[in-house]
């Protein structure tokens, strides 16, 4: 496996010599690929591909490699007629290809190993010599058989819908394309892979804006970037139904011009715009109104920052200074200004503190007429967010200030995450390490989120803490009916503890629930132990203990490893795949007893600020593998072997690939598997 990331030689000689390519290399990041070991299975799938959409070829790929028993190799398609190879789909000139490739290699007219020895020149030479393969097939060799470094491929249709793209140029000659990337050299197919990679991921589907230094006249006279992520966010505004009418002007490259000061021709514009916007809505013309008007009609109502790309709320949900200090200091914690009040609420209840001291404290501070004991965190959340926004309570504040009519959308282009320092992005959210970790272990346990954070919250934990019997640290699920009461001062230092006790308890919920304690990747570890604990006392707090950490460790890397590797499409994956089935947990509310079951359901009220719940839970899923990578000097890494190792490597290739969810999920769990299996054996 070859990665490449922002450090290698290649990279770093690319982005120093085009910035449009630059500007593509840094959306994507790193990348990580595999050269092709089978050549002639990949000659053949070229030659099938050819002239035909990847989805069209593909299918017929797949029908070739079923008539050939599962694998396609020369002795498989040397026993096939011609008539059985056009059976799939495949042309008459494409079977004649095939079978003048077949032979080829079967009378060592040509051998592919010997490829290697050769310059890419003799190799095209050499290829092109056999019927049916031309200059694109041998490159396409060139590139992703023999990993050769310096191939433009400007004969493939996919590459030039990138180059096009890339540089808004109609003109694809090849006379022009081997002068606009002649500054690629010597590494001119790693920028090819790049242009691809843009495809695949869907770059090319919104059109491309060079990031330029700009200067802002109303901010320090610094030259900075606008991020990827943030010229998304601008195009879906301008473009989105409710802005229409609202002025905004194109530059000459046919970018648009984002800020208009106040006092200029289109600032004064957009004013008049504002003020009628305005009376629609029935919001009164006072100081103010372009704050709320612009807040009103905000699709999402979150903003991505220009500097970092991070994405925060535009209501007040965020801790001011003053009052985060105080937060901290009555909580023990380490929340940022930019953690959102909905987390610290969770994280708070996580770290064993009762809803009744949360509640309490943001009454008390935001002057709530509210009963602690019967309002829900919801309520508590939207009475003190409006107190703040609109009652003058410093408490909370945005996620982006106004700045209307400056800001097109209405607010200040940098974030709170990036407003005292344009370039420290996220470098102020560092959490207390376990804390982060315990995010991780929650968001990716088995178990209903919803109803354990609901349950955690309730009037059964109103005077003491509630902890997980079973910690989830080791895997166990994250569910109402395996939590227990438990002293707040008990709380850290049990954390992933594994006791006899508590074995005990949670076999017995186990008996009388009919419901598995342990989430689905590390169950035939739980499962061995419950078979021999009893006999092997003396192995709970340690050898056991170990295992099921060791197993977490490795779960998380191969979660990272996942969306490190495969980017977007390794998180789609791991969404549909892990995530998606928990999404229903949100839809209700839930009454419980005080062993945790679940006795009442009910549809959810759903408010304005809640609905984004869904999509909140997949982000800081998604964000707590990271995290939790981050840390340094853990005393657990993953430990996976190279067999599993490869595995891993196999199985993004899949998601890359554009597998379907439910093979890769089968191999993932094949995986986890078997890694748990050579756990077990080492018991």
């Amino acid at each position: 496996m070859i990665t490449l990331s922002g450090n290698s030689k290649e990279i770093l000689y690319l982005s120093s010599k085009d910035k449009h390519l630059a500007q593509v290399i840094s959306s994507i990041g790193p990348i990580s690929y595999a050269p092709h070991k089978d050549g002639y299975a990949f000659l053949v799938h070229e030659i099938i591909e050819q002239m035909l959409s990847v989805k069209a070829g593909a299918k017929i790929y797949a029908r070739l490699k079923v008539l050939c028993g599962g694998r396609i190799t020369i002795k498989a398609v040397g026993k096939l007629s011609a008539k059985q190879i056009k059976s799939i789909g495949t042309s008459k000139a494409k079977v004649g290809y095939i079978q003048a490739l077949t032979k080829a290699l079967k009378t060592k007219e040509l051998g592919l190993p010997s490829l290697r020895k050769l310059d890419d020149d003799d190799v095209i030479k050499a290829l092109t010599s056999i019927r049916g393969l031309g200059i694109w097939s041998a490159k396409m060799y060139l590139i992703f058989v023999l990993n050769r470094n310096d191939v433009l491929p400007y004969e493939d249709a996919a590459f030039l819908q990138s180059y096009e793209w890339l540089y808004k140029t109609k003109d694809r000659s090849k006379e022009a394309v081997k002068k606009k990337c002649k500054k690629w050299k010597p590494y001119s197919s790693i920028a090819a892979r790049y242009l691809y990679r843009a495809l695949d991921e869907g770059l090319t589907k919104e059109e491309f804006h060079l990031v330029r230094q700009r200067r802002s006249y109303q901010m320090t006279r610094e030259e900075r970037s606008w991020h990827p992520a943030f010229i998304k966010y601008m195009n879906f505004i301008i473009h989105h139904p409710n802005y229409k009418g609202l002025k905004i002007e194109k530059k000459a490259d046919g970018s648009y011009k984002w800020l208009a000061p106040a006092e200029s021709e289109v600032g004064q514009q957009r004013i008049e715009w504002c003020k009628k916007k305005a009376r629609e809505l029935g919001i009164p013309i006072r100081p103010g109104v372009y704050a709320d008007v612009m807040l009103a009609i905000h699709p999402t109502k979150k903003k991505i920052c220009q500097t970092c790309g991070k994405e925060m709320s535009l209501y007040y949900h965020y801790p001011n200074r003053q009052f985060l200090k105080t937060l901290n200091k009555v909580f023990n914690s380490s929340f940022t200004e930019c953690d959102h009040i909905s987390y610290i609420y969770d994280a708070l209840i996580a770290m064993g503190v009762n809803k009744k001291d949360i509640a309490t404290f943001l009454i008390a501070k935001g002057d709530l007429s509210i009963d602690p004991i019967a309002a829900s965190k919801e309520e508590i959340i939207d009475s003190l967010e409006f107190a703040c926004r609109k009652g003058g309570k410093k408490c909370l504040g945005p996620g982006a200030m106004s700045n209307f009519p400056d800001r097109f959308d209405g607010f200040h282009s940098y974030n709170r995450c990036c407003r005292s320092s344009q370039d420290k992005g996220r470098s102020k959210e560092n959490l207390k390490s376990y804390a982060q970790d315990r995010r991780a272990y929650e968001y990716w346990s088995d178990g209903n989120i919803h109803a354990a954070n609901q349950f955690m919250g309730s009037q059964f934990f109103s005077n003491i803490s509630a902890d997980h019997i079973g910690p989830i640290s080791l895997g166990f699920i994250h569910d109402s009916r395996f939590l227990q009461p438990m002293k707040s001062n008990d709380n850290s230092s049990k954390r992933d503890r594994l006791q006899l006790s508590d074995i005990k308890k949670i076999i017995a919920i186990e008996d009388l629930t009919h419901i598995d304690s342990m989430s689905w990747y590390s169950k035939k570890i739980w499962k061995f132990i419950k078979a021999h604990y009893l006999s092997n006392k003396d192995k709970i707090k340690g050898q056991y203990r170990d295992a099921l950490k060791q197993n977490m460790s490795n779960y998380m890397f191969i979660l990272w490893s996942i969306m490190e590797k495969c980017k977007s499409k390794g998180q789609n994956f791991l969404v549909k795949a892990l995530l998606s089935p928990n999404f229903h947990y949100f839809e209700y509310s839930y009454e419980f007893n005080e062993h945790g079951e679940i006795v009442a359901t009910s549809p959810r009220h759903i408010t304005g600020r809640n609905r984004d719940e869904i999509n909140r839970y997949v982000r800081i899923a998604l964000s707590s593998v990271y995290d939790y990578h981050k840390k340094e000097n853990r005393q657990r890494p993953q430990a996976l072997t190279k067999g599993e190792q490869i595995s891993l490597e196999n199985l993004c290739q899949d998601i890359n690939s554009n597998r379907s969810t439910s093979s890769v999920k089968t191999k993932l769990i094949a995986l986890m598997i078997s890694i748990q299996d050579r756990i077990v054996n080492s018991l």
